[in-house]
């Protein structure tokens, strides 16, 4: 039974990276593809496109007439607002502060803020392995920002990442909390997903000529189904398995992803102590990962 437990939980540790990694080359794949339209637009054709696929998904494997009964859930609504809050306030701190300071930030203090919110409705007290993982990996982060720290950052930037990390732990938290025998993870994902899509609806409708690009297309497609729909349903296996605290941690491997991409790729610069940072992500996430053997 422990060995069935164990195995599961590294599943679980293994899904949530490699959501996680699918989830960093979002804003990249934005800036490649020249596509110029507002943060809103781009964050309905994610949700939209990404969370058809998942009701398609969860549908083949749960049954449609399961996901239908969660739209009286009132937790899904809940979700459905993180989904929604982070999506939008993610694009707009990338777009200000640009792919790497932006998404550092968006997911520095997710971890913080999962915690804190479970604590304060489970009244559960995180382990002391998560606290560890996460405050090594929060160090990282902030090596790794450093050098966007001595230049001009915009604080509508920084306070936009910060609301879209509040809006990425409301969602982790309810789904986590949420999840069990009856619900499953894909369904609430896939359910909460379309129900934020909808909320961007009447600022978007005339924002989508974008999509009649094959840049803006090929965007989109990327965005919905591979950067969403797909890494959500790695995403989905680590809420059933893991804490919700300890998703959050798990998922520092994104800004660690596309900081490297925009290192890499965007030819954004990293210094010494950046260096520092991924080395230091890299030891709380593998801290995290091994107490999950």
């Amino acid at each position: 039974m422990n060995k069935t437990r164990t195995n599961k939980s590294t599943r679980a540790v293994i899904a949530v990276l490699v959501a996680a990694t699918l989830f960093g080359t979002s804003a990249t794949a934005r800036e490649l593809s020249n596509v110029t339209t507002d943060s809103d637009a781009i964050a309905f054709v994610r949700l939209f496109i990404g969370s058809i696929g998942l009701l398609l998904f969860a549908g083949y494997t749960n049954g449609f007439k399961s996901i239908l009964t969660l739209f009286h859930n009132p937790w899904v609504w809940v979700m459905a607002l993180g989904v929604s809050g982070y999506q939008y306030f993610f694009f707009v701190g990338t777009d200000i502060s640009g792919v790497a300071f932006g998404t550092l930030i968006s997911l520095a203090l997710a971890p913080f803020f999962t915690g804190l919110f479970v604590w304060l409705w489970k009244k559960r007290v995180p382990r002391r392995i998560w606290i560890l993982s996460t405050a090594i990996s929060v160090l990282g982060l902030l090596c790794l920002s450093y050098y966007a720290l001595e230049s001009s950052i915009s604080l509508s930037g920084v306070l936009a990442s910060l609301l879209a990390s509040i809006g990425y732990a409301i969602y982790t938290v309810v789904g986590s909390e949420t999840t069990n025998v009856q619900i499953s993870a894909v369904s609430l994902l896939a359910v909460s997903f379309f129900i934020a899509s909808l909320v961007f609806v009447p600022f978007t409708y005339n924002k989508l000529s974008f999509l009649s690009t094959s840049s803006g297309l090929l965007l989109s497609v990327w965005l919905g189904l591979l950067a969403t729909a797909l890494a959500y349903v790695f995403f989905a296996y680590g809420l059933e398995h893991l804490r919700a605290g300890e998703i959050a941690t798990l998922n520092l491997a994104e800004p660690l992803v596309a900081a490297l991409l925009g290192i890499l790729v965007l030819g954004e610069t990293l210094g010494t102590l950046g260096l520092l940072g991924c080395g230091l992500i890299t030891a709380g996430l593998a801290i995290l990962a091994w107490s999950e053997r």
